[in-house]
């Protein structure tokens, strides 16, 4: 027995001075202990679940021959060491869904909120299919378009209509009366890389008797008057097609396209890059204009309506709107 003591004394002054000096199990310790090595255990980040092994202090054969094997054994471990059943690893952000859908969705959720961050230091993007179904000035559609001030024809959101989200502008019964809809201060300018996309149709084209202007695109038009900035389609009184224009603070610059207007729903889109306004109907190219392509000018979504001769109601619907408009910031 006085041997068995003589022999387990040195253990606790040995490890008195670790304890106070790093806290028991360091780290280092933790990634390079023999036995965690050997084991080919790999750390990847903190481990919560390490038990530090407990130290044996019994003075007595009677205690020591009390413990189990396997007590005797891990009292016995350096303190140095630790073993790698003592190590666990919790992955810190690794996707662990076992079910290859549910992997893929979440990685796709991951890669789409990183991909609208980065989005939003290029480019501003806006889509509406104004769905809703008011008229009020500043809750049109999920952007809140605004009424012009002063307007003097009809705006309203289309009941039963066969397409999802109708918002109808029109001249009314006044032989100059007009309206539009628009996104507020002419806060966009210059000649960036952006795409806008309408789909709109008339419901009526022009006569002897009844007249009447539209003008839809990216513009600066406040009540329904040729455009001064912007790009954008137009379609006025003697008009049989569909011209494409381009103003820089003043007059237009328009080229006819080869599309006859007609009251069907069109797809209207157009693309600036490079010093070229490219215009498309329907997904074909109809006109390319590089001249007048506003520089300073502010402009903004609109579109406006406006009578000039006759009293019957001329009416434009609009199904959807989309720009991605960029603008490094």
């Amino acid at each position: 027995m006085g041997a068995l003591r003589t022999r387990w004394r040195w253990l606790p002054r040995r490890r008195r001075p670790e304890l106070t000096t790093g806290e028991g199990l360091d780290r280092r310790t933790v990634l390079m202990g023999a036995a965690a090595t050997t084991a080919g255990v790999v750390a990847t980040g903190a481990s919560h679940g390490i038990t530090a092994p407990a130290a044996s202090a019994a003075p007595a054969a009677s205690a020591a021959a009390a413990l189990p094997a396997a007590s005797v054994a891990l009292a016995q471990t350096p303190p140095d060491t630790i073993p790698a059943s003592q190590v666990t690893v919790e992955p810190t952000g690794e996707i662990t869904k076992t079910n290859a859908q549910e992997a893929l969705a979440e990685l796709d959720g991951r890669l789409s909120k990183v991909q609208m961050f980065e989005d939003l230091q290029v480019a501003t993007t806006l889509v509406d299919d104004f769905m809703g179904n008011t008229a009020t000035s500043g809750t049109i559609g999920q952007l809140g378009w605004a009424l012009p001030s002063g307007a003097t024809g009809t705006a309203f959101a289309a009941a039963g209509a066969s397409e999802p989200g109708i918002f109808v502008i029109g001249t009314g019964t006044a032989s100059s009366g007009w309206h539009g809809i628009n996104l507020g201060s002419n806060n966009l300018f210059g000649a960036p890389l952006f795409m806008c996309e309408w789909r709109v149709k008339l419901t009526h084209l022009n006569s002897p008797a009844d007249q009447y202007s539209c003008w839809f695109g990216l513009h600066n038009a406040t009540a329904a008057l040729e455009p001064t900035s912007g790009f954008y389609f137009r379609y006025t009184p003697g008009d049989t097609h569909w011209f494409a224009a381009c103003a820089d603070g003043g007059a237009p610059n328009a080229a006819a396209t080869d599309v006859v207007v007609d009251t069907n729903f069109h797809r209207f889109r157009i693309t600036s890059g490079a010093g070229v306004a490219r215009f498309y109907i329907d997904d074909v190219q109809k006109a390319m204009l590089s001249s007048s392509l506003p520089s300073s000018n502010r402009y903004t979504p609109n579109v406006m309506v406006r009578k000039s001769l006759g009293t019957a109601a001329r009416n434009l619907r609009i199904d959807y709107f989309a720009l991605r408009y960029e603008q490094p910031r």
